[in-house]
């Protein structure tokens, strides 16, 4: 698709009445933009190596929600990012839409 972090960035900016809430996502991302993804689940067991190496690896990228605790290494609010590739070793690309660029906060290989 040719979208942009700022094409969304605009459709779902927070300071607009249409913004995209987290439960709307699912929804959103089939009836707009035809994408077939899962619903949100949260189990310790999503949260390891193998588990994400594995999605990446087959080409499936995994959204993630993230919050400024315990740090606030990525963000001072809550907000989503997107782990969309990895360099099947021990790192995975983080797509961080709002980081500053060249900064801590932006989208690079962790």
């Amino acid at each position: 698709m040719n979208y942009t972090p700022e094409d969304l960035r605009k459709k779902y900016a927070p300071t607009k009445k249409d913004h995209l809430a987290g439960d709307d996502i699912s929804y959103e991302l089939q009836s707009y933009f035809n994408i077939d993804n899962s619903n949100f689940r949260y189990a310790e067991s999503y949260f390891t190596k193998d588990y994400i190496f594995k999605w990446l690896k087959d080409d499936k990228p995994i959204l993630i929600c993230v919050w400024n605790k315990p740090n606030a290494k990525w963000t001072t609010a809550s907000h989503y990012m997107l782990l969309l590739a990895t360099d099947n070793i021990s790192k995975v690309y983080v797509s961080n839409p709002n980081g500053e660029k060249d900064g801590t906060r932006a989208s690079r290989l962790v």
